[in-house]
């Protein structure tokens, strides 16, 4: 990695992906004016390599100066500028290690006073990191990515961040702020000017202006203006609640909101724009300019239907869910008391039939008569029972459906719900109290069609509400149902037909991108290498998959010369066997036929779940993964900026890609291939024990268990989350976080990888325990018992020592950094590297 002689260590810096935290101090041009212990062991590190360069290049008086200036490169990205401020136990760190004289920052100062001296050593330092100048085809590279992020950036100042970053990743040294700056501005300009146009195209001028004079005007009996009332968050979950959720909704609606489409702004924008209104106060947004503050008031307004009709069905499902728990709860009560007066007339029957003084036919006369009025009862299922206690709650039911009555729903053609819902409205619009006798209901299934269908034609009215409310739930979980001013419950799903026509659909494609994009993915495929799919469909596309396989798949079908691709559904495959360097896959024969000669392949992918045709052997996996494994380990910045400018089209939510059951049919399906990254939250851990429990038969040279609480900060609100965690040698475990944050605990004696999902849909992957642990033991020392933490840095970990099969007692607690250390140890990484350098599983 070094340049001009200048050998770089093995312990010194990894350039590779690394985790936020690691960025902390990217682009600064000056330190805090305190590190904490945690920032200096992390971030301010010499290795060993690192000492031996320094004195192999400088005399004893000059080593202190050249190695603040490796590592201030080496954190920040850009140089050390000869007034900088560093900290006392930075200097002191230094001094320490290189076994030197102390240097103040005013010895730094004089020493400096000779520029040719402060470039030489930021040129050494430079070149021992293998860093660049930034050249016209990094620059270019660096723009067309700015541009990119500034789609979905709130502001330019988180171009600036992004730029930096890149510039890190890519080691070219940063420039100065101000070059940056120009950078981000005009990127962001850019965009906000698409945007201006885009909301002009939907909403016209007078619109515009009866929305700003609305929302600044006053809410009747609110005593605050109509866009402060919109800020107000909703209240705990009840009647009222409700009622002015509906309120808030009918009056956007009233503005036209609901028929604003904002296609050409994609949905993290408008978000980033909501945020800006929020969490500035009325009086200054008639500060903005006219144009800035049009489309940030569009954008809030358009933010606000959404989450609030969002509120609006989540708010109802729960009140349906409620009312079936209670219904099952009084089904259960009922059914033990049956229990119970099926046990007494038992008992008395007992009792006669014990009874001498009567006559023995008399006895089994009287007996019968108990048993008879327990055993001739109809049998009745539990699921049954529930529905019929459902439509008895008529009250609370046609107040379920009657709250959705301001909502406009749309559905599938022959949707149950979607026509049970229509009919009930008709049926409440006509004020009857029992099923008109000629009045055409539509299906509702055999398990409700006896209740509908009850003699008392009051009743069958009940229990058709019912029904209509349990289909209306199930099928706005499904997609089936949905509404068009929503986020989670506005996606419409059609069947396309079959895999051969999806197939199609894709293979014919037409744009001129598509000629750059198979050049290029030509040009990353892994060299000698030819592919053979097995498939147990008719077509590839048969298959549930997300839209960026499917188009990849695509492409390496258009070309299956150049990409060595064979597809074949005539081999069923049933296991994969390893031996030695080499996997056989055999096929899943009938008992009756013949054996066939197994396939022979250097790597095999798995995609039917975790290790399947594996067995409990613990057979190392290749390093192929998915389709993507056709390309290099590494898809280019050049390759990934192709792909998303040709499915950079604007949309409006996301969730189509992340249901990978079915494939959404309409003629603009790649309107949908790329998706609108929600904000993602920080997932960040802490010690809350530490157990001595040796295993050496299960876990040996990994003594200790750690205690781990587990939580996120930023996750949206009204959002629940699930971790599914993947240990190396289990199969994925999920856990479901409780409270505000989602936490949840866990027990592990090395690191592993996490994936979050939530409630939206959505999963976030990449995260690992020591990943969180390090982002949550980075906060300074005033912020830690902030972000949920419930211990600071220097507080010592609890440590229980194993004296039994089932006993521990007290042993002497461990601190923060020495837990790190014995987990990264028992997770086998090397310990002599900075953290930061890590490759994160």
């Amino acid at each position: 990695m070094g340049n001009d002689g200048d050998v770089q260590s093995a312990d010194s810096l990894l350039w590779s992906v690394m985790s936020t935290y690691v960025y902390r101090f990217v682009g600064l041009e000056t330190l805090p004016g305190r590190l904490t212990d945690f920032d200096l062991q992390q971030f301010f590190q010499l290795g060993t390599g690192d000492v031996e360069a320094i004195r192999q290049r400088f005399r004893s008086d000059r080593r202190v100066a050249g190695a603040l200036q490796l590592l201030f490169l080496r954190a920040c990205g850009r140089p050390m500028d000869r007034f900088a401020v560093l900290p006392r136990n930075l200097l002191r760190y230094v001094a320490e290690t290189l076994q030197a004289p102390p240097l103040t920052i005013a010895s730094l100062r004089s020493l400096y006073e000779r520029r040719p001296t402060l470039y030489e050593h930021q040129q050494w330092a430079r070149n021992y990191l293998g860093l660049r100048d930034l050249d016209p085809t990094a620059e270019a590279a660096l723009v067309a990515m700015l541009a990119l992020h500034a789609a979905e950036a709130a502001h330019a100042d988180e171009l600036v961040t992004s730029a930096c970053h890149w510039l890190y990743d890519h080691r070219i040294l940063i420039p100065g702020e101000r070059r940056v700056q120009d950078w981000a501005r005009d990127a962001f300009a850019a965009i906000e000017a698409s945007v201006s146009s885009a909301i002009a195209s939907e909403v016209s001028l007078s619109a515009m202006r009866h929305c700003l004079e609305s929302a600044h005007s006053q809410r009747p009996a609110a005593g605050c203006s109509h866009l402060e009332w919109l800020k107000t968050p909703s209240k705990r979950h009840g009647p009222n609640t409700l009622i002015e959720t509906l309120e808030k909704i009918s009056y956007l609606k009233s503005l036209g909101v609901h028929e604003w489409s904002l296609a050409g702004v994609s949905l993290p924008k408008q978000h980033a724009y909501a945020q800006q209104v929020q969490a500035r106060r009325p009086s200054k947004n008639r500060e903005l300019k006219e144009t800035r503050q049009a489309i940030e008031l569009v954008c809030f307004l358009r933010v606000s239907l959404l989450e609030l009709t969002d509120i609006a069905v989540q708010q109802n499902l729960r009140r349906s869910q409620q009312l079936f728990r209670e219904a099952t709860q009084k089904v259960r009560t009922t059914r033990e008391r049956s229990d119970s007066v099926a046990r007494d007339q038992a008992r008395l029957a007992r009792d006669v039939l014990r009874d001498a003084a009567k006559p023995f036919q008399a006895r089994c006369l009287e007996a019968d008569g108990l048993l008879t009025k327990v055993l001739d009862a109809p049998p009745r299922s539990f699921v049954s029972e529930v529905r019929k206690a459902l439509s008895t709650d008529h009250q609370r039911v046609k107040a379920f459906l009657g709250g959705l009555q301001s909502l406009e729903f749309g559905g599938r053609a022959r949707d149950p719900a979607f026509e049970q819902l229509a009919a009930w409205r008709q049926l409440h619009a006509m004020k009857v109290s029992e099923l008109p006798s000629d009045f055409a209901l539509p299906d509702v299934g055999a398990a409700w069609h006896d209740l509908v269908s009850d003699v008392d034609l009051r009743f069958g009215l009940h229990a058709f509400s019912a029904c209509t409310m349990m289909s209306l739930r199930k099928s706005l979980r499904n997609g089936r149902v949905w509404i068009d001013h929503s986020l989670s419950f506005r996606i419409e799903r059609q069947n396309l037909g079959s895999g051969k026509e999806r197939e199609d659909a894709y293979l014919g494609l037409a744009s001129d991108s598509l000629t750059e994009i198979d050049e290029l993915l030509a040009a990353h495929k892994r060299p000698h290498l030819s592919v053979i799919w097995l498939i147990d469909k008719k077509s590839p596309f048969d298959a549930p998959s997300l839209p960026i396989y499917r188009f990849l798949v695509s492409r390496l079908l258009k070309a299956k010369d150049v990409f060595g691709l064979t597809v074949s559904n005539e081999f069923a495959a049933g296991s994969a066997v390893r031996c030695e360097d080499k996997w056989f896959i055999k096929e899943r024969q009938d008992q009756e036929s013949t054996t066939p000669d197994p396939l022979e392949c250097d790597h095999v992918v798995f995609r039917g779940g975790q290790a399947r045709g594996l067995g409990n052997a613990k057979q190392p996996r290749g390093p192929f993964l998915s389709i993507t494994s056709v390309f290099e380990e590494s898809l280019s910045q050049q390759m990934l900026g192709a792909l998303i400018a040709f499915s950079s089209h604007p949309r409006e939510h996301h969730a189509d890609c992340n249901q990978p059951f079915e494939w959404d049919a309409d003629e603009n399906f790649l309107d949908r291939f790329n998706i609108d990254l929600p904000s993602r939250p920080l997932i960040l851990a802490e010690f809350v024990t530490a157990f001595y429990a040796p295993d050496e038969i299960h876990a040996p040279h990994r003594p200790f268990v750690f205690r781990i609480r587990i939580w996120l900060q930023d996750l949206a609100p009204g959002l629940a989350a699930s971790y599914v965690l993947h240990p190396d040698e289990h199969k994925p475990i999920t856990r479901y976080g409780a409270g505000e944050n989602a936490a949840q605990w866990i027990n592990t004696r090395n690191d592993y990888t996490i994936r979050i999902r939530l409630s939206d849909g959505w999963e976030h992957a990449g995260h690992t325990v020591h990943g969180a642990l390090c982002a949550r033991y980075a906060f300074p020392p005033e912020g830690q018992t902030t972000f949920g933490a419930a211990s600071a840095l220097s507080q010592p970990i609890p440590r229980k020592d194993k004296v039994g099969p089932r006993d521990y007692e007290d042993g002497i607690p461990m601190s923060v950094s020495e837990a790190i250390r014995m987990l990264r140890e028992q997770s086998g990484y090397a310990l002599n590297r900075p953290m930061e350098s890590e490759e994160q599983l």
